[in-house]
């Protein structure tokens, strides 16, 4: 046992090998039967069943080495040897099977490092639009709120009024402004001191946006004269 472990004796390997030679022997005996039947077949049909019973054998005897020959390039071409000890890799893939076979234990695999990606470039950030108001004579303020100066999603306080109100309330508000108005409207979006919201911030975005598809112009205080 210790000899076998010692030059990496395979039990897997020596099973298969018995397999294979009972296949090739099969194959022989199987090359034989057609062989001496085409054979017969033949001496009956071209010379009445008069030909020696030496070429009768010679004729069995090669038709089987030769569909043994087939058997075994067909068990023995998967490239895996005919040893018992690796078949027909690699010195080191021989070495590694050994190896294993001895301590019951798999050699070590060894993987390829990926490549370091390199990182996905920032993307700019989507700033409200900017557009310069016609007049100041009809326009409407809106100071936007934030942190805890925030209820219930009413970030926008009109410039007449005092109670924080919804996107909702605002449209609705604009727009009666808007039909009221003989001028073009304009709004002015405009930030706290303390608790300033960031000009991507959806609460803006999405007040400026609808504004600019309303035809109402809108600024923020740097451009705002």
């Amino acid at each position: 046992m210790t000899l076998f472990a010692f030059v990496g004796f395979n039990p897997e390997r020596f099973a298969q090998l018995i397999v294979n030679v009972l296949a090739i022997g099969g194959g022989f005996f199987i090359g034989q039967i057609l062989s001496g039947l085409a054979a017969w077949l033949l001496d009956r049909w071209l010379t009445g069943g008069r030909s020696p019973l030496g070429l009768h054998r010679t004729i069995r005897y090669v038709g089987g080495a030769t569909l043994a020959v087939l058997v075994a390039l067909i068990v023995f071409g998967h490239g895996e040897g005919w040893t018992l000890f690796g078949g027909g890799g690699s010195g080191a893939q021989n070495q590694a099977a050994g190896e294993q076979s001895a301590n019951g234990t798999p050699p070590p695999v060894t993987t390829a490092t990926p490549p370091p990606t390199s990182p996905m470039p920032e993307t700019e950030p989507i700033l409200a639009p900017r557009v310069v108001l016609p007049t100041q004579a009809n326009q409407v303020q809106v100071l936007m709120l934030g942190g805890e100066d925030v209820r219930n999603q009413r970030f926008y306080l009109l410039d007449s009024e005092t109670t924080p109100k919804t996107l909702t309330e605002v449209r609705s508000f604009l727009m009666q402004r808007k039909s009221a108005s003989k001028s073009d409207l304009g709004l002015l979006i405009r930030f706290p001191a303390t608790n300033i919201l960031p000009r991507t911030h959806p609460a803006v975005v999405m007040l400026s946006q609808w504004a600019q598809d309303h035809g109402i112009a809108v600024t923020f205080p740097a451009e705002h004269p």
